[in-house]
């Protein structure tokens, strides 16, 4: 008899949870929609170069996000890279500037990609599927960016990040599936390194 009310309250306190975390996630999710309603709006801004942009403004943090435009802008190799914007408000027009720029010197940024991508490689001792030490030219051939993301810094400087996955001649993934991100000031023109994923 004890298990059984044993069990029978440990199924109560279960059920009691549950019950705690849904009304938890309702609270989040009505917390959310009120803030939403409060803050949140779309605003469209028309660039010169990318066009027709709409961006989700955040009145309480004034940031706006990208939501919708900059479609089928090749860079490099990639036909239709994902392009994100999250900036403050009054950072928007340098926004577009910087991102300019970069597709601007795309070439000179690609390359700087390849080299930063070079040193992760040679540390990892990262091999082609020959079994050769991945080189510089293979990276350059291979290396397609799939992201750029235009954001403040914790600094509040603004930089246009490129992201890419590295694979061998086979497919094979390179550096344990990470992504590789050079992070650009384009006030400086200083680049940094990272690994991410």
């Amino acid at each position: 008899m004890r298990i059984l009310k044993r069990h029978s309250t440990d199924s109560h306190t279960d059920s009691l949870q549950l019950f705690r975390k849904k009304k938890k996630i309702k609270h989040s999710k009505k917390k959310l929609q009120e803030y939403s309603a409060m803050f949140l709006s779309n605003v469209t801004i028309e660039d010169e170069r990318f066009g027709k942009c709409i961006f989700e403004k955040d009145a309480n943090r004034n940031t706006l996000e990208l939501i919708y435009g900059i479609s089928e802008i090749p860079f490099g190799k990639c036909k239709n890279p994902e392009i994100h914007i999250h900036v403050k408000e009054s950072d928007i027009s340098q926004a577009f500037r910087d991102l300019s720029y970069v597709y601007d010197n795309q070439e000179r940024f690609i390359l700087e990609f390849c080299k930063g991508a070079k040193e992760f490689c040679d540390e990892w001792e990262e091999t082609d599927s020959q079994g050769n030490a991945v080189s510089l030219d293979f990276l350059v051939e291979t290396c397609e960016i799939f992201s750029i993301t235009v954001q403040n810094t914790c600094d509040d400087d603004l930089t246009v990040s490129l992201s890419s996955c590295l694979t061998d001649a086979s497919g094979r993934d390179l550096l344990g599936c990470h992504s590789v991100i050079a992070q650009i000031n384009c006030s400086t023109n200083e680049i940094e390194y990272g690994l991410e994923g």
